[in-house]
């Protein structure tokens, strides 16, 4: 199997157990040793601190909810920073960059309980040092009932065991690293042992277990002899067993379902599951041994071969099958190139570990069968210190299972490569467009617009189309910051901000927009055979080697463009035609051509429908987690819809400040029902929507109508509706919840 990642793993303080981040984070949730054996019991918080720039570094603690974030401070400098009593700060909730200062004297009064302060899902980050800086990020994980009364603030349950480091010259095990000096093979830290290195307070600082190694002068913490650098063999005593499904899925109607679409996920979790190292197969024998033999199980493994789905240049692609022969259910399947038996052997293994059907619990079966002789000799082999029996028996009607799983996956894996080839965009469009679409990419390309106009700021084309309703796009100008030439186009102002939002993760992007669209100066290998031949015909030059090629690229793939080319033509001659006319910056752009209208630089106020302007909006923001309200609460915005968000935002805050000084308004904006489930160390990532940073694209009122319900990092929630009528300005209220007997208080202003 290929391996894409390595895994930081650590030791349970309490049981011994060895495992991964993520199983980790599993085993904390069920281990039974975390009670203290005193009567009682309370309630904590679980958290997950990790290193930003050094994630492989990592703590597991729990903290009674009625500590404070003053005593997770006190702790982290303990066992992991503290050097010279260096200032430090938890980021936490709305910050004003503006009047951010690290060294404004500490708060009075007592701190907040973190029952005040968290919830679970929340992320926030804190930082040591604002010198040589150590920035941590801190990830509620669940809020928990544990036995036992409290007996410390912080608890500390896991930790990292520490990272075999290399001396940078001669490889043995690494004693010193030094503090400014990278090493020019690997760009990473300089390592030595104690032959080539010593300490010297200001240039080599003892090799610790800690995201502050090497800096400062930090030479360890309180705690530097626990997890030792080799463990052992110590694993978990047992593995909690997951939630049945109530129905017991058939190997057929499996298939006919189409569950296994979810195989890349699997892959992928499974892979993040993966020991570290390259001890990949022994590490997973031993935790197999760990698990719960059951003598009555008996597992089916198979090998189908997928011939002609990949190039023969990369490959032989197989589908691994486990199944549980009493009930046919599928335990685990994975496809894989050229799989040699041991492959076959590590795809078994995780199968036991984290098997792919939830009706099936972790546990080592009592028996293998398999068709594959070849395979059948390696895991009995291998897999004898286990107590497993394997048998080479042939399976009736396993040939013809495999065959129909061949067929299916034969066919996904073909559709998406089929997904990855051109689509045509010249299929419907005229000789005569065809031909003013390439002298006016040519002519865009020969005066290079792009000197002209800045990227970050978008256009806006609006015309009429021929069955009488509105036309509109966004497009920016690339090749400025040396991307490929030509237009990135957007049908929408909220798409074009949903994109520079969320750029940070391409996932999270084609999440946000379903599909991103441009107009670019591609090779021949780009298009679709007959839109190179039909650009051919109109005086693409018999030696050109690339052309204007119009392509959208979805979330599996390419996708028709959806963009027609006369607006297409009229934006690229007039971009053309100012650079032509007038060097230098554009500030400011209006004109017209062959009906079509274009705006530089485009407003979020020219998106907006006729029907849109001549109402208004009406804004909810109801308390979150964090509200500094008392009794909860909600927020009312009253507004014109072309009112932009920010100063929204800003006069709110203003005016509920000068009523009461215990107000939220929310800083940014995320959508509640999109993200990825899986965003890394964070967790769920949502699409985020909008925020009042420096640079951040404005939004309007009336675009929140078209969001649905939205949330920010505070849990303060979003609704926005269109009212019919117009209002002159912005009214804010605040309605506390439930209404009091003297009814609700509103704080009113116009």
């Amino acid at each position: 199997m290929t391996r894409t990642r390595t895994q930081s793993r650590g030791m349970c303080r309490n049981c011994g157990y060895i495992g991964t981040k993520a199983s980790m984070t599993k085993h904390q949730a069920v281990c039974e040793a975390r009670s203290s054996g005193s009567q009682g019991e309370h309630e904590v918080y679980r958290l997950r601190v990790s290193g930003s720039l050094r994630p492989q570094y990592w703590l597991d603690v729990d903290m009674p909810v009625n500590a404070t974030l003053d005593d997770l401070d006190g702790f982290l400098r303990g066992i992991w920073l503290d050097c010279c009593g260096h200032l430090s700060e938890f980021t936490i909730g709305p910050q004003d960059d503006d009047n951010f200062d690290p060294f404004k004297p500490p708060r009075r009064g007592k701190p907040p309980t973190l029952n005040k302060l968290l919830s679970v899902g929340d992320k926030f980050g804190y930082t040591y040092d604002f010198g040589s800086s150590t920035e941590l990020k801190v990830h509620v994980q669940a809020r928990e009932t544990v036995g036992g009364q409290a007996q410390e603030k912080v608890r500390l349950l896991a930790r990292n065991l520490p990272p075999a480091l290399a001396c940078s010259e001669c490889g043995v095990p690494a004693q010193w690293v030094h503090s400014w000096d990278d090493d020019e093979e690997t760009d990473g830290l300089t390592f030595s042992c104690n032959k080539h290195g010593k300490r010297t307070r200001d240039e080599q600082l003892p090799v610790v277990n800690s995201p502050r190694m090497g800096m400062c002068g930090y030479e360890g913490g309180n705690d530097d002899t626990w997890p030792p650098a080799d463990p052992g063999t110590a694993v978990e005593p047992a593995r909690a067993p997951r939630k049945a499904s109530p129905e017991q899925i058939g190997v057929s109607q499996m298939l006919k379902s189409g569950q296994r679409t979810e195989e890349a996920e699997l892959r992928a979790f499974l892979q993040q599951a993966l020991p570290q190292d390259n001890a990949d197969d022994e590490d997973l024998l031993v935790e197999a041994q760990a698990l719960p033999l059951k003598a009555e199980a008996v597992w089916i493994v198979a090998v189908q071969e997928l011939p002609d789905v990949l190039p023969p240049e990369e490959g032989l692609a197989s589908v691994v099958l486990v199944l549980d022969a009493a009930s046919g259910r599928i335990v685990s399947s994975e496809v894989m190139t050229d799989a040699a038996p041991g492959d076959v052997q590590d795809a078994l293994l995780l199968a036991m570990l984290e098997p792919h059907d939830e009706t099936t619990v972790p546990q080592r079966p009592g028996q293998i069968l398999t068709p594959d002789g070849a395979l059948a000799w390696t895991l009995h082999t291998n897999l004898a210190g286990l107590g497993v029996k394997v048998e080479q028996r042939e399976i009736p009607g396993l040939e013809e299972l495999l065959g129909e799983l061949a067929a299916q996956m034969s066919g996904d894996l073909a559709e998406m490569q089929a997904g990855q080839q051109p689509r045509s965009f010249l299929d419907t469009a005229s000789g005569d467009e065809v031909r003013n679409l390439l002298q006016a990419f040519g002519r865009f390309m020969r005066v290079r617009p792009w000197q002209n106009f800045t990227a970050d700021k978008p256009l806006r084309a609006s015309w009429v189309n021929p069955d009488g309703s509105a036309g509109q796009l966004y497009a920016t100008v690339m090749g400025e910051l040396g991307e490929v030439h030509g237009l990135a186009l957007y049908p929408d102002w909220l798409n074009f901000i949903k994109h520079l939002n969320n750029g940070f993760d391409p996932e999270l992007v084609m999440l946000a927009t379903g599909g991103l669209e441009s107009l670019t100066f591609s090779a021949e290998d780009e298009f679709a055979p007959d839109d190179w031949a039909r650009l051919r015909v109109v005086g693409l030059p018999a030696k050109a080697k690339a052309g204007p090629a119009l392509m959208r690229i979805g979330p599996y793939g390419r996708q028709v463009p959806l963009t027609p080319l006369r607006p297409l033509i009229a934006v690229l001659n007039i971009l053309s035609e100012r650079a032509e006319r007038k060097q230098g910056k554009v500030t400011s752009l209006k004109s017209e051509q062959d009906g079509v209208k274009v705006q530089f630089p485009a407003t979020a106020q020219g998106d907006l429908s006729d029907a849109e302007k001549a109402g208004h909006v009406v804004v909810r923001l109801h308390a979150g987690s964090f509200s500094p309200q008392p009794d909860g609460g909600e927020i009312v915005l009253t507004g014109p819809p072309e009112l932009l968000l920010r100063p929204a935002f800003a006069e709110a805050r203003r005016v509920l400040m000068q009523q009461d000084g215990r107000v939220h308004i929310p800083f940014n904006l995320e959508s509640s029902d999109e993200f990825l489930e899986d965003g890394g160390f964070f967790g769920d990532l949502h699409v985020r929507v909008w925020d009042r940073g420096i640079g951040s694209p404005a939004l309007t009122l009336a675009h929140l109508t078209r969001l649905g319900l939205l949330t920010d990092s505070l849990g303060t929630r979003v609704e926005a509706t269109l009212q019919p009528g117009e209002v002159g300005g912005l009214r804010v209220e605040w309605r506390a919840l439930p209404p009091s007997s003297e009814g609700s208080r509103d704080r009113l202003s116009n």
